[in-house]
């Protein structure tokens, strides 16, 4: 039999679109009775459902609305497929530390060794909320046009 007060309280988190409260209510009751919690212990853990369930819908979301021609992830790249410099700095990829400590990451490799794997679609699925930017080197570096072909103009900069 269902509850009348569940009810009402499902279709108030339908209008105010907390789908976590709807799916967790019925088990946080229960697991709130058989434990004999205080209100708020219950309203707690009912609530931090509903957060973690928006952290993920929005990393989710950041991702999908990033238009990544396809997804991949740090944990899928085969490390000992990369040369071993790129290996080590890998580490230091992979702990962010660089945004924390405002340091830009500029990639330069030959072709075929990861750069764009790395920087457009690796990295960023671990940035939660952080923008990444596809800015050309020769417009981000100091602001400074670079030549189209170094070789053509060598004037120093």
């Amino acid at each position: 039999m269902k509850n009348p007060t569940t009810e009402k309280i499902k279709e108030l988190t339908r209008q105010a679109r907390l789908p976590g409260v709807r799916r967790n209510l019925a088990e946080e009751i229960t697991d709130a009775n058989l434990k004999n919690l205080p209100y708020e212990e219950f309203l707690y853990h009912l609530l931090l459902k509903e957060y973690d369930l928006r952290l993920e819908s929005g990393k989710k979301n950041r991702i999908r609305l990033a238009g990544f021609p396809y997804r991949k992830y740090l944990e899928d790249l085969s490390v000992s497929d990369l040369p071993t410099d790129a290996q080590r700095r890998l580490k230091v990829l992979k702990s962010l530390d660089f945004i924390e400590q405002g340091q830009n990451v500029i990639m330069d490799d030959s072709p075929g060794t990861g750069k764009t794997y790395l920087g457009y679609q690796g990295l960023p699925g671990r940035l939660q909320g952080a923008v990444c930017n596809r800015t050309p080197v020769n417009q981000s570096i100091k602001g400074i046009p670079l030549p189209a072909n170094p070789k053509q103009d060598r004037r120093q900069v």
